[in-house]
């Protein structure tokens, strides 16, 4: 709802009170008027003359019929014209007259002139038609004529006419049409406040809002700009504190890296030479599957850093996946063999080339692949298959037959710090950020990333998406 109309809205509701409140008024005007004019009858009727003929013979006046009335002049003459509906009465001051025609005073009268008052009016309805009774206290306080009783009979003009009508409308739509044109420039103040306010904000607060004037609107436009400094420099202080971490993340993890390599490697040669010492030899299966668990880990806190570093950019280049699952599983093999798993594998034999960031897939597939080694079960199997869907698409499975996952497990998997309770036994430390990362990283690339059950019961995991990502030249 606009400003406008609401300013409309608003000032109809003010008007039409204020609009009933003049009928009101005139109507009262128009009674008080009606009560003068008949104020003024009884004094013409009962002048010097007449009050001395009313005091003579109270009996029989006024008589019947009532004489000829000389035309009034001015504002109230169209009252007080001569009709044959208008009649009058004389009482004396305890409001009885001795002329036995005239009715009884009517008692709200008696009420209303019992303090003194000059004249008062009563409206009622006789015999369907609209009646006006008048009291009015004479000059004189003493004699049967102190007091006149004035009745008229309708039609009365009404309150409510055709022109006060049309006045009424017209007053009302110049202000209508004056408060909508006082509103247009605030309104169009409004509007390019706020349109300066969402340019603003789309582009971090670094454009400052412009404030014109001193008035509320100014005020509020001031209010903006304060506001905008102040998260601008919120927001430059925490990305200056993200970077500074992400750098931070990196470095260690690059410097992590390292020595966790060379560890792995000492690890590898180490469980060759302890092929006939059995204990010692599963002392250091365990610590080559912890060393490669905790490599996985570093690898994914980098790769979970960068993808949080809000618009990144990937660094894409043309990758042939055939070579990166065989490095992928080159690294798992070990843990592999250790746990009597078969980790096998099928390739189209095409070299299929993707455009990707060959880091990040790297580490999704890595992820993805050392689940499915980890929490195998003991002589299982793992395959890792490649496929071509026509001409430029390509779909990635990861598929073992392990323990599988429960429907509530499966919908939750690859949500950022969700881990199934077996994962949680076996490392309570962990983050729970493989599979979250790889559906991050399929969606940076377009890709999707699909969770199901395989058919020998463990769990299916699918990278599918296009060769080559869409460019501007390509949509047109």
């Amino acid at each position: 709802m606009s400003l406008r109309f609401r300013l409309f809205v608003a000032l109809l509701a003010a008007a039409v009170p204020v609009l009933a409140l003049l009928v009101w008024q005139h109507a009262r005007l128009e009674r008080a008027q009606l009560l003068e004019s008949l104020v003024d009858f009884a004094h013409l009727r009962l002048d010097e003359f007449a009050r001395r003929r009313c005091e003579a013979d109270p009996e029989h006046f006024p008589p019947a019929p009532l004489p000829p009335l000389a035309p009034l002049r001015g504002p109230r003459a169209r009252f007080a014209e001569e009709r044959p509906a208008t009649e009058f009465w004389t009482y004396g001051p305890d409001f009885r007259s001795a002329n036995p025609r005239a009715p009884a005073f009517p008692s709200e009268l008696v009420a209303a002139l019992a303090d003194g008052t000059r004249a008062a009016d009563l409206r009622v309805t006789e015999a369907g038609a609209s009646v006006v009774y008048a009291g009015v206290r004479m000059p004189w306080d003493e004699g049967p004529c102190a007091l006149v009783l004035v009745r008229r009979a309708g039609p009365f003009p009404p309150s409510l006419t055709v022109p006060l009508l049309q006045n009424a409308l017209l007053l009302l739509a110049t202000m209508l049409l004056a408060v909508l044109l006082a509103a247009g420039p605030i309104v169009a103040r409004v509007r390019r406040l706020a349109s300066e306010v969402r340019t603003s904000a789309a582009t971090r607060y670094a454009k400052t809002l412009e404030v014109q004037g001193s008035d509320e609107v100014a005020e509020l436009a001031a209010a903006f700009r304060a506001a905008g400094e102040e998260l601008r420099t919120h927001l430059t202080t925490t990305e200056a504190r993200e970077q500074a971490l992400r750098e931070f993340v990196a470095n260690t993890t690059h410097d992590v890296m390292l020595p966790l390599t060379v560890l792995q490697g000492h690890l590898v040669a180490l469980r060759k030479h302890l092929e006939d010492r059995p204990g010692e030899l599963a002392v250091t299966r365990a610590a080559l599957e912890e060393v490669h668990y905790l490599t996985s880990l570093v690898a994914n806190l980098g790769a979970a850093a960068r993808l949080e570093g809000g618009a990144f950019e990937l660094v894409r280049r043309e990758l042939v996946l055939d070579e990166l699952i065989q490095r992928v599983l080159a690294r798992q093999r070990p843990i592999a063999r250790d746990k009597d798993l078969a980790l096998e594998l099928a390739l189209p034999g095409t070299n299929l080339t993707v455009e990707a960031d060959s880091t990040l897939v790297e580490q999704a597939l890595s992820n993805v692949v050392h689940n499915a080694v980890r929490y195998g079960k003991v002589g299982g199997h793992v395959l890792v298959s490649l496929e071509e869907r026509g001409p430029q698409d390509f779909a990635l499975h990861v598929l073992d037959d392990g323990p599988g996952l429960a429907p509530a497990d499966l919908a939750r998997l690859g949500q950022r710090s969700f881990r199934t309770d077996e994962a949680r036994s076996r490392h309570p430390g962990g983050l729970g950020l493989g599979l979250a990362i790889a559906r991050e990283v399929a969606a940076a690339h377009g890709w999707s990333l699909e969770l199901a059950t395989s058919e020998a019961g463990g769990l299916a995991v699918t990278f599918a998406g296009r060769r080559r990502a869409a460019r501007a030249s390509d949509a047109s």
